[in-house]
């Protein structure tokens, strides 16, 4: 049976432990930290994004936001916005707090299978799309989110992160690789 939680691990005097399981949709399978706080879980199968709130200590989920078919990979943008990519449909879509309420924006077409994201130090946003065999830049040019062109990369990137230098790396899954 699964489980569809998020569950906090924290430092309780020295020693880690495990917090109650928090209920979300159904497939959690990324996750990212707010500028806020908060958290935000996409959700595979239910076709949502969700923010968990702490609420004078209680965390609680707030009302899914619908994604259909996919949302997969998730990240915070500098801006605070929250960034997801929906890998049936090869985009990628910003969700920005508009006066207290977060909407999504208009989506971004990206290459093929996009399953991870992370976000660069100069702000862009970079997506790895795994059956493309590629990654790319989503920057800002002049006020516009703009993909850039893919960069060829191993057989089936499949996570990424940003180095302390700048640098961009990403897992190969099918070549059993790591990459800058």
């Amino acid at each position: 049976e699964i489980d569809n939680t998020v569950q906090q691990i924290v430092n309780d005097n020295g020693g880690w432990t495990a917090q109650a399981p928090i209920p979300v949709g159904y497939t959690p399978v990324s996750l990212t930290a707010g500028l806020d706080g908060s958290i935000w879980v996409a959700s595979y199968d239910a076709d949502t994004v969700q923010q968990i709130v702490n609420d004078d200590g209680v965390w609680t989920p707030q009302p899914p936001i619908e994604f259909n078919y996919f949302p997969r990979g998730l990240t915070t943008g500098l801006d605070g916005s929250i960034w997801v990519t929906r890998a049936t449909y090869a985009t990628a879509h910003q969700i920005v707090n508009d006066n207290g309420v977060w909407t999504k924006q208009e989506s971004i077409g990206v290459g093929h299978r996009p399953v991870a994201l992370t976000t660069g130090l100069d702000g862009s946003i970079w997506v790895a799309n795994s059956d493309s065999d590629t990654v790319q830049q989503i920057a800002n040019d002049n006020g516009v989110w703009t993909a850039h062109a893919g960069i060829g990369v191993g057989a089936t990137p499949y996570a990424l992160t940003t180095g302390l230098d700048g640098s961009i790396w990403v897992t190969n899954y099918a070549d059993n690789t790591v990459q800058q």
